[in-house]
């Protein structure tokens, strides 16, 4: 991009002066030193006198800033020079007018409502695109994202194959031919992108880029690149403003809008490559280059130019000016070096051949455990890797020799078995630490028995054996922690569907062991996010449980049950505190009991407590639907979305609701939600076509009929039942592609 005509004084002696310092500041910044127009202007003082030539060193910072890929947004320059405000909107109209194309969309305003969104803030934006925070007014007005972006584009495509922890899901797009424009819908996560520019977006450690917590980032990024690159799609376009860590922490992958298959050798000039040129692989910018001379791309683009641009862009996390070598990385660790350096490898045949094996080696820099891609050279920095996954091995090391000076000569044999097996032991113990943070805590269970059996034969381990077994106890709490999160998953299933298992009596077995063992399990997770999920779980088997007490006393008046009920809610309140949820359950036992002063107890009570997490949200709103409060229940479920709009539940309950309410079209669209969340619920396919059933969308009503049936045969009878004219043999039609 050259400059543009900012001054009709072209010769005037301060401009050409300012043509040699922006030479300079360009120089400086491929040296990496990335110092902006208003560093610049303080060295040259002489320079901040002549508008004209104050504003060439700001152009020249846009220009750098475009070619490094790095954010450049008008509020940020105008607090930077307040009083050139008039000649910074000048240098910004010319740069739009420089970057867009013919025939630009017609983009909205915020405050604008478009496809049901209202637009409240701008975020973002391009020549060819812009993104404003919003609210969906037809879903309880929750906070979305919107990406305006010309129709000719094909991100939507990309991101609806993508179903991955670390990218930005897409809930929606949505069409409007009369701008020539497409709307993407997509959470409003918070937080803010990986960029230096914007703020700290990792952990510091010393005033600098915590290393471990970027290899932990690099690693997420990894693995989101690895399931794109399993469905065939290259991203092209990884760059630190790309990066979004959420307020909660959570690294995210944005903007396939250049997401597309490998590039093969000999692509003609009509393959659409594009890219940020400072972020790019050698062959990604050879293929573009050949494409804009009109050539054959002469070499392969396939996802190991992603991982070139990765490593860029952990670099620039890093703190790691631009350019060769890691002149200005002291802090960054020599293994963590190696394995960005093989990433950054000139041939793609020296990186790491695939993207899970790049998040593989980062996870283990940041575990303190041996490369395997790489060789670490830092032989100083290994020991202490070693050193921080073992800090007792010494002590236990001086054990060994001490055994060894009494049994010299009579039991060299013996000693080296039990040397093996405490080696054999301290490797189990990190591999289980690795499966309980992985999340498969039956592996580490698995893992760290075996290693206690065998340790248990070798005397003077008893540190070790504690060790062992304090891990061993925390496996086992969550693993059960995870089957008491599968009981609760089946209760809030049958509580949806309104009907009994016929197993109903070995689940109450189960209940009660689960609920007998819930303060030691409580205790041996400690304060942990283990630990919250596992309360929010019991409380909502509490909740469940004495719920279907009193529904199955209506018949048949079994104080017996409901006393027990009333019972176990006290239990629960005895342990995690008064809420809510509990004291509406109570009132619902007691009203049933005929204890009309103790519903009115629990009634009042229930008023001075706030509903505060989106569990009491959930709650509120079934007990209002018990109530025949249907619109009650709404706002309820209204407000447990808001809060958790990535939980299943909230969203699943308020199609429940919608439906009874006669919102047939709110609660297909929140059943939508629900099959983005766990595509492979039945209930979440017949659901949706009960409400596309009532709303007269049958065609679409018998391919969601059909889906249902195909994932769970037993809705077949259920299926029947509903409204939905059947075609021509009577038969549900299935979707393109299904198998009934």
């Amino acid at each position: 991009m050259t400059a543009p005509p900012l001054s009709s004084e072209a010769s005037d002696p301060a401009v050409r002066r300012a043509e040699e310092v922006a030479g300079s500041m360009a120089a400086a910044w491929r040296d990496g030193v990335c110092d902006g127009a208003d560093a610049w202007l303080a060295r040259h003082p002489e320079l901040g006198a002549a508008p004209a030539a104050a504003l060439r060193l700001v152009w020249e910072e846009i220009c750098l800033r475009d070619d490094f890929g790095l954010p450049v947004v008008f509020d940020d320059f105008a607090a930077r020079f307040p009083d050139r405000r008039a000649g910074l909107r000048t240098v910004f109209d010319c740069r739009q007018l420089f970057d867009a194309g013919p025939g630009e969309p017609d983009f909205p305003a915020v405050g604008d409502v478009c496809c049901d969104f209202l637009l409240t803030a701008e975020i973002g934006r391009g020549a060819r695109g812009r993104v404003f925070r919003a609210r969906e007014l037809s879903l309880g007005s929750r906070p979305v994202v919107l990406k305006f972006t010309p129709r000719d584009g094909g991100e939507h495509l990309s991101l609806a194959r993508l179903q991955h922890t670390h990218v930005v899901p897409l809930y929606s797009a949505h069409d409007l031919p009369e701008q020539g424009l497409r709307v993407l819908c997509m959470p409003d996560l918070g937080g803010s992108v990986l960029d230096r520019d914007a703020g700290p977006t990792v952990p510091l450690a010393d005033g600098r880029p915590d290393h471990r917590a970027v290899a932990r980032v690099g690693a997420c990024l990894a693995e989101a690149l690895a399931d794109a690159h399993a469905r065939g799609l290259v991203h092209l376009d990884v760059k630190p403003s790309n990066v979004l860590v959420t307020a909660d922490g959570v690294p995210m992958l944005l903007d396939f809008h250049l997401a597309r298959g490998p590039i093969p050798v000999g692509a003609d000039a009509g393959t659409v490559v594009g890219g940020t040129r400072a972020f790019m692989s050698p062959e990604q910018r050879a293929a573009w280059e050949a494409v804009c001379a009109g050539r054959p791309v002469p070499a392969p683009v396939d996802g190991r130019s992603d991982l070139y641009s990765l490593a860029l862009t952990l670099r620039a996390a890093l703190g790691v000016p631009p350019g060769p070598g890691w002149e200005g990385g002291g802090h960054v660790p020599w293994g963590l070096r190696a394995v960005l350096d093989r990433c950054a490898a000139p041939d793609p045949a020296d990186r790491y051949p695939t993207a899970g094996e790049l998040a593989a080696d980062l996870r283990r820099h940041a575990a303190d455990l041996p490369l395997r891609g790489v060789r670490n050279p830092s032989w100083s920095e290994r020991w202490a890797k070693w050193r921080r996954r073992r800090p007792q091995s010494l002590a236990v090391l001086a054990a060994r020799v001490a055994v060894l000076a009494v049994v010299t000569g009579v039991g060299l044999l013996g000693l080296h078995r039990a040397r093996e097996t405490v080696r054999r032991a301290e490797t189990a113990l990190d591999e289980a630490r690795e499966l309980r943070r992985a999340g498969d805590a039956q592996g580490a269970n698995r893992v760290l028995s075996r290693a206690l059996a065998d340790v248990r034969r070798v005397p003077l381990t008893g540190e070790l054996r504690g060790r062992l077994g304090a891990e061993l106890r925390r496996a086992r709490a969550l693993e059960s922690a995870r089957c008491v999160h599968d009981l609760a998953e089946r209760l809030r299933r049958r509580y949806a569907a309104a009907y009994r298992s016929p197993t109903a009596a070995a689940e109450e077995d189960g209940l009660r062991r689960v609920w007998d063992s819930k303060a030691e399990l409580l205790a041996e997770l400690g304060a942990t996010a283990d630990a919250v999920a596992l309360r929010a779980d019991l409380l909502d088997l509490a909740v469940l449980w004495a719920d279907r007490r009193v529904q199955a006393s209506r018949s048949g008046a079994d104080a017996t049950a409901l006393r027990e009920a009333l019972g176990l809610l006290g239990e629960a309140e005895q342990l995690f505190g008064a809420s809510q949820p509990l004291c509406l359950e109570r009132q619902l036992a007691a009203e049933a009991l005929g204890d009309l002063d103790l519903a009115k107890f629990e009634a009042a009570r229930a008023a001075t407590l706030p509903a505060v997490s989106a569990w009491d949200h959930v709650a509120r709103g079934r007990w209002l639907l018990r109530r025949n409060d249907p619109a009650g229940a709404a706002t309820a479920f209204a407000r447990a979305t808001d809060l958790r709009p990535g939980e299943f539940w909230p969203w699943f309950w308020t199609g429940l609701c919608a439906h009874d309410r006669g919102a047939f079209a709110e609660a297909a669209t929140a059943f939508t939600v629900c099959i983005a969340l766990a595509p492979d619920r039945a209930e979440c396919y017949f659901n949706r076509a009960a409400a596309r059933a009532a709303a007269g969308e049958h065609r679409a009503a018998r391919e969601d009929l059909a889906r249902a049936v195909a994932l769970e045969p037993s809705l077949a009878e259920a299926a029947r039942g509903l409204p939905v004219p059947r075609d021509g043999a009577g038969t549900l039609t299935p979707p393109k592609g299904a198998t009934p």
